[in-house]
């Protein structure tokens, strides 16, 4: 299995909608993302994220899985509307 991490800051965490907006593209990534086998998001809590947001955490079966997920019709509008919002990323991946 494969885990991949994404942390991710905004400009303007409080923009109004943005939550909504970001769990709206989010919601259909568990059932509609193939060989994406567990997937969690949540918004930082305890201010101590040095500046990231919003955190996904999620396991693929294997690699090709996880290379499977980069160009996928979900991901790449989370994508877009992610540098529509200014957004920046940190995305770390490992074996486990």
């Amino acid at each position: 299995m494969i885990r991949h991490i994404a942390l991710i800051k905004f400009p303007d965490p409080d923009r109004p909608g943005l939550r909504e907006e970001a769990a709206e593209l989010l919601r259909p990534f568990a059932a509609g993302i193939p060989g994406l086998r567990d997937f969690h998001s949540g918004w930082d809590v305890s201010g101590r994220a040095r500046g990231y947001h919003l955190g996904l955490v999620m396991a693929f079966d294997d690699e090709e899985g996880l290379k499977a997920y980069t160009p996928h019709p979900l991901h790449r509008a989370f994508q877009e509307w992610l540098g529509r919002q200014g957004g920046d990323v940190l995305a770390f991946d490992f074996p486990y």
